[in-house]
């Protein structure tokens, strides 16, 4: 049997859609080879998660060989930019080193990237004669420029140098976004460049009976790139019409004691909460007991890429989507889908799309039955067999 390697920064428990993508995507590719996961200890929201005090740590997660190698954590929730390099690049020699014990007889590597560091690992691989395949799920170095995590010019110039040299030399591209598929194929052989969506489970994540509690529900990181800040000042103008209305917040992140106290200011305490980051099992119980799921992105033209993980987990469990932020793959996500819009302006225009879904309730009942008719037509890995 065919074995795959892949090498990631984040798998679960983290609460981050990076990891929920390769999860996923190492359930699915199971049905046919055996996989092998290398990342990090869980670290992702920072400080959530405990210290790990061990090099190596294996553990079986549904039939996944998982081995956890181990790298610098940082210990605050807005760690500096020397803590984050640390945090990535420990990880990516360290992951790269292990790497050579793991790619013994047929074996395929996977590596994903963010961050760019890990494409170290594709070094290996190469050197050892592997298929090589690349995720590149995100333009991670323009993010973290626009977003301001990088601003040494010799850093973002040798990490593009680095990246692009990697990408020329792998095998296959496989992207979860259509905008960077059609990015890549500008540079690269469009043949080599596979779209591969997120792989929800449809058998775990799906519409659960429950009593309705909530109307919006949000799950995921809470940081610079969601700009939870707009949501919650949409709230402060829906609580006019419904004074009862609720919002409930599940992560962590770089942002989260701002957006505390955007909702103490605001005197939201009644009507917005915000919980630690759940386990995937939980997901689905959550969504089921709200109205509206929100999918938030900045106003950044660098994120028009972005198609967050929790777009697909909505659509599963039928739950209708509200979206803001410049996306242009969200947005044709959700067209192709009509399970859900994308919000474009302010957060007045925010307010009055999410009161106008919460009106229509016949327009909530197609974008349910959409959403998951949608995620059902998809298809995935069959390129491997090539």
């Amino acid at each position: 049997m065919k074995k795959i390697v892949i090498v990631t920064q984040n798998f679960p428990p983290e609460a981050v859609g990076g990891a929920s993508r390769i999860y996923e995507m190492a359930r699915e590719l199971q049905r046919s080879s055996q996989v092998e996961v290398i990342c990090s200890p869980p670290t992702y929201p920072f400080t959530k998660f405990p210290l790990s005090n061990k090099i190596i740590q294996h553990e079986d997660l549904n039939g996944i060989a998982v081995h956890r190698i181990w790298t610098y954590q940082p210990r605050k929730k807005s760690p500096t930019l020397l803590q984050r390099i640390m945090y990535y690049t420990f990880h990516s020699i360290l992951s790269s080193l292990y790497l050579m014990r793991r790619i013994r007889g047929d074996t395929v590597v996977i590596v994903t990237n963010p961050p760019p560091t890990l494409l170290i690992s594709t070094l290996v691989s190469r050197m050892f004669r592997k298929k090589t395949i690349i995720d590149m799920r995100d333009f991670w170095i323009d993010a973290a420029v626009s977003l301001g995590f990088i601003k040494n010019k010799f850093i973002i110039s040798c990490l593009k140098k680095f990246e692009k040299y990697c990408l020329v030399n792998s095998e296959i591209i496989i992207t979860n976004s259509m905008y960077i598929q059609k990015k890549l194929s500008e540079e690269h052989p469009q043949k080599k460049i596979k779209y591969v969506p997120f792989n929800v489970n449809l058998v775990e994540f799906r519409k659960i009976q429950n009593k309705i509690e909530n109307e919006l529900v949000y799950i995921g990181n809470i940081g610079t790139a969601q700009n939870l800040t707009k949501l919650i000042h949409a709230v402060s103008i829906l609580v006019k019409e419904w004074p009862k209305i609720r919002l409930e917040i599940y992560g962590g992140g770089d942002e989260e004691d701002k957006i505390r106290r955007d909702i103490e200011e605001l005197k939201l305490n009644q009507n917005i909460f915000m919980h630690k980051p759940v386990s995937r099992e939980q997901i689905p119980t959550i969504l089921s007991k709200s109205m509206i799921g929100i999918v938030p992105l900045a106003d950044n033209k660098k994120l028009a890429y972005a198609i967050p993980t929790k777009t697909f987990e909505y659509l599963a469990c039928e739950i209708p989507i509200i979206a803001y932020g410049t996306s242009d793959e969200l947005k044709r996500v959700l067209s192709d889908a009509s399970a859900g819009m994308l919000v474009e302006g302010k957060h007045d225009k925010l307010a009055e799309k999410i009161a106008m879904l919460l009106k229509d309730q016949e327009l909530m009942e197609a974008y349910k039955k959409n959403g998951r008719a949608f995620l059902m037509k998809q298809n995935h890995f069959a390129f491997l067999e090539e």
